[in-house]
């Protein structure tokens, strides 16, 4: 039906939603139903609207840098349950 811009990222729906929400339409569905009879007909229509906030991609998280120069111990702890889940050693620099 022509429109396009309501779907992507840059929709811009000022007026219609509160400032501070950015969001875009992810689906529209719309049902329709006519039954013609003798007696008359009916119809009823539908349509629901899928808003979902727009996600701006963020640069990566460069990974953490670990220099081991000499042996340690090491392990994964939950302190909650005071459970060990995993023990290790490191030996070789």
């Amino acid at each position: 039906m022509g429109v396009k811009s309501a779907f992507k990222n840059k929709a811009d729906f000022k007026g219609i939603l509160a400032d501070n929400l950015n969001l875009t339409i992810s689906e529209v569905v719309h049902k329709a139903f006519i039954e013609v009879e003798e007696e008359g007909t009916t119809a009823a229509v539908a349509t629901d609207v899928s808003l979902v906030p727009v996600v701006r991609p963020h640069p990566p998280i460069p990974p953490a840098l670990f220099h081991a120069d000499h042996p340690f111990l090491f392990y994964l702890r939950l302190n909650k349950l005071g459970i060990n889940f995993f023990v290790g050693r490191y030996v070789s620099p």
